[in-house]
């Protein structure tokens, strides 16, 4: 583990305004799924591995707002099948492994609200709050 985690948010594929969808289900295929929209921004850039995006072995919040869903392992590189798109909207998506799901004591947490961000730092409440969910995930 590289000390660099990530959070996402894929409720709202199509961005404010659009159609919202209900991110667990992604998670709840037969083979667990995460998602961004095609966009020219850097968060679609790293999701798709670009600009020291995201990599295979990466760990990925993932959140509705600020309500924590589930902590995954990314297993696979980015990819498009219009099948998934059609069922939920994003154009780019992720194999993960969802290591564990949100309990109540988890409710709250100190996260922005951008689509997908990468925390550099260990000094901060984001990087923290993944860290020690994770810590106490690969313990069990």
């Amino acid at each position: 583990m590289k000390g660099i985690y990530w959070h996402i948010q894929m409720h709202l594929p199509e961005g404010k305004g659009g159609e919202v969808i209900d991110p667990k289900e992604m998670l709840k295929e037969d083979d667990p799924i995460i998602g961004t929209g095609e966009w020219d921004n850097i968060q679609c850039r790293y999701f798709k591995g670009e600009n020291e995006g995201i990599e295979v072995g990466d760990i990925i919040m993932v959140r509705e707002g600020g309500k924590p869903i589930a902590i995954c392992k990314v297993i696979s590189e980015c990819f498009q099948e219009p099948k998934l798109t059609k069922s939920y909207l994003h154009g780019n998506f992720r194999y993960v492994e969802v290591l564990d799901w949100n309990v109540p004591h988890l409710e709250k947490s100190p996260f922005a609200r951008g689509t997908l961000m990468k925390l550099f730092s260990k000094n901060t409440p984001s990087w923290k709050y993944i860290n020690d969910w994770y810590k106490r995930t690969i313990k069990n």
